[in-house]
């Protein structure tokens, strides 16, 4: 807070002094006003009391009550009085008088009793407002107030005339001193006027202002010679500005990273390089270590001493990481820079990234060593042609032991034995005289020893950047191996089909064997519990595997159930209880393939051995695949031969002995081949050719028919004709033909069926249906007569059942109507008796008022009437909510409206519409239904379902019993349906009837009171209108619970 001395001063004193004096005599003046207040109102009420209870005791002994009322007005009109009431025991306030308009303010009160001869007759209360003593009361206290305020004013003066004389003056003084002080007036003396504290306080400041003379003066002479220092410093300065601005620019405008370190090696600037190398700007990176550009930096190895630097050779490359998370390779030159004195004071670190250089010596050191050591033969040559550099794969393939092909021509050191080779070498010259990219598929060469082999040729020119041919790239791959397996191939397509299969499988074994390398081979032909090695090829050790083998103790079960099988290295070992590996010790690699049947069933198997894993596996795989594919489909072949020599020994048998006439005529010219012995029973041994055969001579039909066939090359046709029998009777007949292949010669295969006695007992037949048809007519008319008649009955029957239905809702609507009118009989009766009393009661009172009222009996009269008045009302509202109820079941149940209802409330206006059927009972219902669930559905047939629910265990579940509980219960399932059941303690439904009860007319009280159809309207509203499904649960004597799950939203009607 600003406050001057003097005002903390004056507010000290007044806070001090005037604050007490305000608040004890605010106290005292608070206690004097009420005190006083309180001792006036109370005398004044005591006073009126006591002349008012005197003043009417006569009037009040003898019930004037005018008298007494003058007396009162009287008092009201001398004193402040708010009410004055006297009271009798007997006839209750016998005068009152009050004035509304002074009841404001506080109001006291008291009160007297009226005595006669010693006995209480009454009393007297009055009541009166503190308004008027209130005001005359402020009045003195305004005065008093003005008297304070007055000496609270001469107080203040006096006290602010005291502390200005002895405080303000010499603080004003003292701060005029101060002030001369602080603006540099050192010549005026200070002299102290008083002895007191401020006096002092000018005694201090007058030694300050003498120091502070000498100080000043010994400054100014340090000043002009620090003058003189200042500005030769300003000119060295500014020459070391000049300098620092041009390194800067030289180091920003430098393509390599400049980086300032402090001696523990935190970052202190560096260069816009810097920030395109490393992505970091500068003022993220100032004051962090080194190690936020590589891990791996140790700070201490590299932090400089005194008298040695750190490294400035280049050194080791690091890997250093850049903002974006990625990894650059950086070759760094660092230095040390140091003070006059030879103090080490930072580091500065050149930084150049070389990882784009680093990756391109990376993959020409890869690239070298990939040509170096790849298998293929790769040469460089100039442009004409002549060798320049090769590697060691052409060195191993095409040289000589210590030769030296520099500036040899290519094609003279590629050597070929044919004129294929001859062809294609020239090709390779002339690929080198057009300058383009050539590729030969394949060219027979030959090694210094002498060994043959094939490469397949790439040629690649090198130019330079104006395009001009500067050397070629020859890359040679040997395709021996897979020239072999080609040539093996195209053996396999050309094996000719032999009569012995094993012959065959020799051939194949023997091919695929020298194609893929291999050292041995066999060919192993499987049955259900061995195999059978039925060739071998290679060395002796393989050439004793000929023989029978378990099959479970050789790779065959292997084969069965994985297929392919191949053993790259150590094929022993993989199957060490295998009979026929552990007789070829020496090999390394087995391959095996099966042999299919067309059912791709495994018959046997091919396999192959190699004494090192060969290097074109997958071309072995594939040529092995290949033979034994072809061994399969040979094996087939031999099978399916002689499945079709079996099956033309079948036919043969078959044709022979067939009871239906056959004959097998050839399609080129129509002679008949051959004909079964029921043919030549039925029509006679025919010619070789049909125009000669007497049996069949007769049908013209037939020879027509069968020449038509012939022509049109048909393979299936039939036909119905007549022939001539040996006996010389003509023969309804089937005849059909198919045509067949025979010894590689088409014919066609004729069957003819004698049809005559079918086709005789089709004719009876037809006149039978003929007689029949008549008869049939007439029964399906009498049927349809009998079908309108059953119409008309189920049409009737159905009408009825509407009918019952209907009658059975209106009986139950007629029930609820006179139940209704029973109930609200009682309340309309009572409010008609307390009415017609009523009346009497106010006739009698009118009587008594022309004879002259008195208080008792206006007040008998007021008493009667509330009394009647109340029980009025209670019936009147117990028929307005009967009404109420039976308007809303109502209108539910004639109009089956949809709307959103809560089910506690609908069911408890069921409840009230079934009083009076329960009333004449001693059964109870329950309901254990919570509030709040609500349904979008139609409450008229809910209500249908329950009232019917109820009437049928008022019906049925209690004959037995007098006091029966039918209680309501619901809740809501998971699935957000609701569940409501009605549960009885009755007698139960034996299990024969728990079947029934939903059928319409079913009840055990028939021609008595049940009409069959309340269960079965309650199933048709639930399943139907309300969407739900209902379960009865019941056993004799153990009552029923009839559960309906309905959705809370019902589907659209």
């Amino acid at each position: 807070m600003n406050v001057t001395i003097r005002q903390a001063l004056v507010s000290a004193v007044l806070l001090g002094v005037l604050v007490p004096a305000l608040l004890v005599g605010a106290y005292l003046t608070r206690l004097f006003y009420y005190d006083s207040l309180d001792r006036e109102i109370t005398q004044s009420l005591q006073h009126n009391a006591d002349v008012l209870a005197l003043g009417v005791r006569e009037s009040l002994w003898a019930i004037d009550s005018e008298s007494a009322a003058a007396l009162a007005e009287a008092v009201m009109k001398d004193a402040p009085l708010v009410s004055v009431e006297v009271l009798d025991p007997q006839l209750g306030r016998f005068v009152f008088r009050e004035e509304a308009e002074r009841r404001v303010g506080k109001i006291y009160n008291i009160e007297r009793e009226v005595l006669h001869r010693g006995a209480v007759i009454g009393r007297v209360r009055l009541e009166m407002s503190d308004e008027v003593f209130t005001s005359g009361f402020g009045a003195q206290l305004v005065s008093l107030a003005g008297a304070l305020v007055l000496q609270l004013l001469f107080s203040a003066c006096l006290i602010l005339a005291v502390l200005h004389y002895r405080v303000g003056r010499p603080l004003k003084r003292l701060s005029h001193e101060a002030k001369q002080l602080a603006e540099g007036e050192l010549s005026a003396t200070i002299v102290p006027l008083c002895r007191d504290e401020i006096g002092e306080v000018e005694a201090q400041l007058e030694i300050t202002r003498l120091a502070l003379q000498n100080l000043f003066r010994t400054l100014e002479q340090k000043n002009r010679t620090l003058e003189v220092d200042l500005r030769e410093r300003m000119r060295v300065e500014s020459a070391l500005r000049d300098r620092e601005q041009r390194l800067r620019a030289l180091v920003d405008q430098s393509p390599l990273a400049v980086i300032e370190f402090d001696l523990e090696w935190h970052i202190l600037d560096w260069n816009e390089a810097a920030v395109r190398i490393f992505g970091w700007h500068r003022e993220e990176v100032l004051g962090r270590s080194v190690s936020m550009l590589n891990s791996r930096h140790n700070d201490t190895a590299l932090q400089p001493s005194d008298d040695e630097d750190v490294p400035s050779a280049p050194l080791d490359k690091q890997k250093n990481s850049r903002a974006d998370g990625n990894t650059i390779v950086c070759q760094w030159y660092n230095n040390t820079i140091r003070d006059s004195k030879g103090k080490a004071q930072r580091i500065v670190a050149v930084v150049e990234d070389i990882t784009e250089r680093q990756h391109a010596d990376d993959e020409i050191r890869r690239l070298a060593t990939v040509v170096r050591m790849t298998t293929n033969l790769v040469v460089l040559t100039d442009s004409i042609g002549s060798i320049i550099w090769f590697n060691r794969a052409f060195a191993e393939r095409s040289l000589a032991p210590g030769t030296n092909p520099i500036g040899s021509e290519l094609p003279d050191l590629l050597g070929g034995g044919n004129a294929d080779a001859v062809t294609r070498l020239a090709a390779i010259s002339q690929a080198f005289a057009s300058e383009q990219t050539q590729s030969i598929a394949e060219l027979p060469c030959r090694s210094p020893s002498g060994k043959a082999y094939w490469v397949a040729i790439d040629l690649q020119p090198i130019r330079d950047e104006q395009g001009k041919l500067q050397q070629w790239v020859v890359v040679m791959t040997d395709v021996t191996n897979r020239h072999t397996i080609s040539d093996a191939l195209h053996n396999i397509a050309r094996i000719s089909a032999a009569h012995d299969p094993r012959l065959f499988l020799e051939q194949i074994q023997s091919i695929v064997a020298r194609g893929a390398g291999a050292c041995g081979a066999y060919v192993a032909l499987h049955d259900e519990v061995s195999i059978d090695v039925c060739c071998t090829w290679g060395t002796s050790t393989t050439n004793l595997l000929i023989g029978s083998y378990p099959k479970d103790k050789t790779i065959a079960s292997a084969i069965e159930s994985a297929s392919s099988q191949i053993y790259v290295s150590h094929a022993k070992q993989h199957q060490d209880d295998d009979i026929i590996l552990r007789s070829v010790l020496a090999y390394e690699t087995l391959v095996a393939e099966p042999i299919l049947d067309p059912q791709h069933n495994v018959v046997g198997h091919l396999a192959l051995f190699f004494s090192a894993p060969p290097g074109n596996l997958e071309e072995v795989q594939s040529l092995a695949q290949i033979g034994a594919s072809r061994a399969g489909a040979e094996l087939s072949r031999q099978q399916t031969l002689e499945a079709l020599q079996d099956s033309e020994l079948r036919f043969s048998s078959i044709f022979q002995s067939s009871p239906i006439p056959l004959a097998l005529f050839r399609r080129t010219d129509g002679h008949c081949v051959n004909r079964n012995p029921s043919f030549r029973s039925a029509f006679g041994d025919i010619e070789a050719h049909l125009e000669t055969s007497p049996a069949l001579n007769g049908g013209q039909d037939f020879r027509a028919w069968l020449a038509t066939m012939l022509d049109e090359n048909k393979d299936n046709a039939s036909a119905d004709l007549r022939l001539v029998a040996t006996t010389g009777e003509p023969r309804d007949c089937q005849l059909y033909a198919r045509k067949i292949s025979l010894n590689d010669e088409e014919c066609q295969l004729i069957a003819i069926v004698d049809i005559t006695q079918l086709q005789d007992a089709q004719r009876q037949v037809k006149e039978l249906n003929f007689s029949l048809e008549q008869r049939v007519k007439d029964r399906t008319r009498d049927l349809a007569n009998a079908n309108a008649e059953l119409e008309k009955t189920l049409d009737h029957l159905r009408r009825t059942l509407e009918e019952l239905v209907r009658s059975e809702k209106l009986a139950a609507l007629g029930s609820l109507v006179a139940g209704i009118a029973h109930e609200l009989n009682t309340p309309i009766g009572n409010s008609l008796i307390v009415a017609t009393t009523l009346r009497d009661m106010n006739r009698d009172f009118r009587q008594k008022i022309s004879a002259g009222l008195r208080k008792s009996v206006l007040d008998e009269h007021v008493d009667e009437t509330t009394y009647a008045s109340d029980i009025l009302i209670r019936n009147l509202q117990r028929a307005a909510e009967l009404i109420t109820s039976f308007k809303q079941v109502a209108v539910d149940q004639t109009s089956s409206q949809r709307r959103e209802f809560d089910l506690a409330e609908v069911v408890n206006e069921i409840i009230v519409t079934m009083h009076p059927v329960f009333r004449k009972t001693s059964h109870t219902i329950e309901t254990r239904i919570p509030a709040g669930i609500s349904l979008d559905s139609y409450p008229g047939p809910l209500g249908q379902v329950i009232t019917n629910l109820l009437n049928n265990a008022v019906l049925h579940a209690f004959d037995a019993q007098d006091e029966g509980l039918i209680t309501l219960s619901a809740a809501v399932l998971d699935d957000g349906s609701i569940t409501l059941s009605c549960h009885d303690n009755g007698c139960g439904i034996s299990a024969a009837n728990l079947k029934r009860i939903f059928d319409p007319f079913f009840t055990t009280k028939l021609g008595r009171e049940g009409s069959g159809l309340g269960l079965n309207i309650v199933h048709n509203i639930v399943t139907g209108i309300l969407g739900g499904t209902i379960h009865v649960e019941s056993a004799e004597q153990a009552g029923a619970t009839f559960t309906l799950t309905l959705p809370r939203k019902a589907p659209q009607a």
